[in-house]
């Protein structure tokens, strides 16, 4: 979220016979970003300063004060034009990251005896200027550059070129009152020769100064100071989403609305059942590129599935659409999580296998061998599993479906969708390990298509089961459930 503090624009100086008085200064601008905002936003908006009449200068601008949190923002008003003198000076700005000054007004321009042009008001970033024809408000500095990087901003009036202006041509009574100003920033424009009144300026801008021949004129008000919020699409999240949810649909740049409503039941139902803390890994492997089937759930920022050796060139072709595959045993998906940042006390590994294994396959190990693994088919038929160094085989339950192996301080269990397999709890191991969580290392042509895995702490027999529960409904929704 980005929040501007716009100061108000001074007055335009009055005029009388043959005199004429500068423009108001436009109001200074005050930006900060802020990354996760919270909170409530207090401000007090600065009043215009008021346009003077005959003899006397413009009244300057207020300063527009916004407060988030611990930060402050000022953005300064802008001075008031100097009856036969100098356009009023251009607000400060202070307390962001940054900001603008505003533009000087335009001082007055005299014509001898003849008459005077009043100064411009002055705008956003500019200074204002008059010449023998009109005396013409400064360009409104287009305040949209300055929110570009915050995303573009609609429904506001905002101008690369908005400018008030006195007409050369005479008025009622021989007079030509500078125009008012339409644009954000833009100073009003000054009065013309015959004399008149100046301008108002628009938001932030200053207003133009008056001129006098046969009477005095009346200074352009100055544009009220004014906050703006821009917040980016993408840091605001739809009530209808989970925030953890909306973040990997954004990260993963999911567009299909069916994906979408998925993955949001999917962070609800994990939540609903204590089990969101459980882990440090969550691979969804959903979207239709190969990055997206590798963004971490858990935390979208970290532990991005690495493609190892162009293993990514299986992951896009139709066939696979809703998976990932492995090729060989150096083609495979690197979590580039450790597995000593895990604890022999307290750890699960669980994938979900959208077909049968045909060879030996690696469905989710640590890259030191023989530590944590799941092998739903070895190369004697047997699936095997560790946890540890502590090492366990059962014969071959190399189908499809939900694995799942945990353990704690007494033993370590195998699941399969959601029940545990007889005759597997066995002494956990202890022994340190280290090495990166390899997903889906197989040792011959394409093997094991995987579309669900997790890591992270241990789970009780209820737990697995409602992971279980919970994977199946997110693969149903996706049609992808065996």
């Amino acid at each position: 979220m980005r929040i501007f503090a716009i100061g108000a624009g001074g007055g335009g100086g009055g005029g009388a016979h043959s005199t004429a008085g500068g423009g108001g200064g436009a109001g200074g601008i005050s930006y900060k970003t802020f990354a996760n905002p919270s909170g409530t936003v207090s401000y007090t908006i600065g009043n215009g300063g008021s346009g003077q009449n005959g003899l006397a200068d413009g009244g300057s601008g207020e300063n527009t004060v916004v407060t988030f949190g611990a930060t402050t923002l000022t953005g300064n008003g802008g001075g008031g034009g100097i009856y036969m003198g100098n356009g009023g000076a251009g607000g400060s700005y202070s307390g962001g990251d940054a900001g603008q000054p505003g533009g000087s007004g335009a001082m007055w321009y005299s014509l001898g005896s003849g008459g005077a042009f009043g100064g411009g008001g002055g705008g956003f970033n500019n200074s204002a200027i008059a010449n023998t024809q009109t005396a013409i408000g400064a360009t409104g500095y287009d305040i949209e550059h300055l929110m570009l990087i915050s995303n573009s901003i609609s429904n506001i009036p905002f101008s690369p070129a908005g400018v008030g202006y006195g007409p050369h041509s005479p008025g009622t009574n021989g007079t030509a009152h500078g125009g008012n100003s339409y644009a954000i920033g833009a100073g009003g424009g000054g009065a013309g020769w015959f004399g008149g009144n100046g301008g108002n300026g628009y938001l932030g801008g200053g207003g133009g100064g008056a001129a006098g021949w046969h009477s005095q004129g009346q200074g352009g008000a100055g544009g009220s100071g004014f906050v703006v919020i821009v917040c980016k699409y993408n840091n605001l999240i739809p009530a209808e989403y989970d925030p953890d949810a909306y973040r990997f649909i954004e990260k993963a740049q999911i567009t299909d609305q069916n994906e979408k409503t998925a993955i949001n039941t999917l962070v609800n139902s994990l939540k609903y059942y204590n089990l969101w803390a459980k882990f440090n890994l969550i691979y969804p492997m959903i979207g239709n590129t190969s990055f997206a089937k590798s963004v971490n759930l858990k935390s979208v920022d970290s532990h991005i599935l690495t493609h190892k050796n162009t293993a990514s060139a299986t992951i896009d072709t139709p066939d696979n659409i809703n998976s990932v595959k492995g090729i060989t045993n150096t083609q495979y998906l690197d979590s580039n999580f450790n597995s000593n940042n895990l604890s022999s006390s307290s750890v699960h590994l669980s994938v979900y296998a959208q077909n049968t294994a045909s060879i030996r396959n690696y469905e989710i190990t640590s890259a030191a061998l023989g530590t944590l693994e799941i092998i739903t088919k070895w190369n004697d038929d047997n699936t095997w599993y560790a946890m540890y160094f502590s090492e366990r085989y059962r014969p071959s339950l190399g189908g499809d479906g939900f694995y799942c192996l945990t353990q704690d301080t007494g033993s370590f269990k195998f699941y399969r969708a959601g029940v545990e397999i007889t005759g597997t709890s066995s002494v956990p191991g202890t022994t340190p390990t280290s090495g990166n969580i390899l997903i889906n290392r197989t040792s011959g042509p394409i093997s094991r298509e995987l579309s669900f895995a997790t890591v992270g702490s241990y789970l009780t027999p209820t737990e697995v089961e409602n992971l279980n529960n919970v994977i199946q409904e997110f693969q149903t929704a996706l049609g992808r459930q065996v």
